[in-house]
């Protein structure tokens, strides 16, 4: 499973410096999103974060401000990111500067983020934005050294389209949520997200690897399984959940 990065890749972009502007850019807040709202097109994550150019030269007219962002359950697994492997360090374009950034300036990167994905229950995620500028040889990437402050993480809720409130009792593990567990007469095993336009495919599997059951939901439907285990002997099974590009995988406890 895809976690958070720790580090950022910076091969393409140099850190020798031309002796003419150096920027330090830090990410002061995360003022957006302070939560998410599920649709059934998908859900819009306005990024809003504050920026600080703590360098001792001035952002100019033209810059590029890259920019990654990534979407992760509590346990910092990833669900959603951009670009594709941001949790690998790699950032993508965000914006193009339309104004100077004095040294000692702060501005604002303006990102909104359609998501193909909607929640399926109301849970909490953390959400990682970062920022870094360069692309004149007149301006010095800041370079690896220097970085941890230019993302910031916020933990926030993600309400699925119904609005449901924050549940304690659900417990998500990589990207399912499976309750009550163990289970003795039924359970109810779902995606955290799941793709807007795809189907969605629940398979069990015993302990020998048999398919002891499998169901499938219609395209954009993000209502969960219910799968009665009375028939089911007790012990450990494997659970798979998919959904478009997402397979996810877990287990079930059966207890009679």
């Amino acid at each position: 499973m895809k976690k958070f990065f720790t580090l950022v890749i910076v091969a393409a972009l140099s850190t020798v410096a031309y002796g003419q502007r150096v920027v330090d850019l830090q990410v002061k807040a995360m003022v957006s999103p302070d939560k998410l709202n599920s649709t059934d097109q998908g859900t819009l994550m306005k990024l809003n974060l504050e920026v600080f150019n703590d360098g001792p030269d001035d952002l100019m007219i033209g810059d590029t401000i890259y920019y990654s962002m990534i979407l992760a359950n509590l346990n910092n697994q990833v669900i959603t990111q951009i670009p594709q492997d941001a949790h690998l360090g790699y950032v993508t374009v965000g914006l193009i500067l339309a104004r100077n950034v004095n040294a000692g300036d702060t501005f604002h990167f303006l990102k909104d983020i359609n998501i193909a994905l909607l929640a399926t229950n109301t849970f909490e995620v953390n959400v990682m934005g970062t920022v870094f500028a360069q692309n004149r040889p007149d301006l010095t990437f800041e370079g690896s050294g220097s970085n941890a402050d230019n993302r910031k993480v916020s933990k926030i809720i993600w309400y699925n389209k119904d609005n449901f409130p924050l549940s304690t009792s659900i417990l998500v593990t990589d990207g399912v949520i499976v309750y009550p567990n163990p289970a003795a007469d039924v359970t109810t095993i779902s995606l955290s997200a799941v793709e807007v336009g795809e189907t969605t495919t629940l398979r069990i599997f015993d302990i020998n690897g048999k398919e002891v059951f499998v169901e499938t939901k219609a395209a954009g439907v993000a209502d969960a399984f219910e799968v009665n285990t009375t028939a089911f002997e007790n012990g450990v099974y494997m659970i798979q959940v998919s959904s478009g590009a997402q397979i996810r995988s877990s287990k079930l406890v059966v207890q009679h």
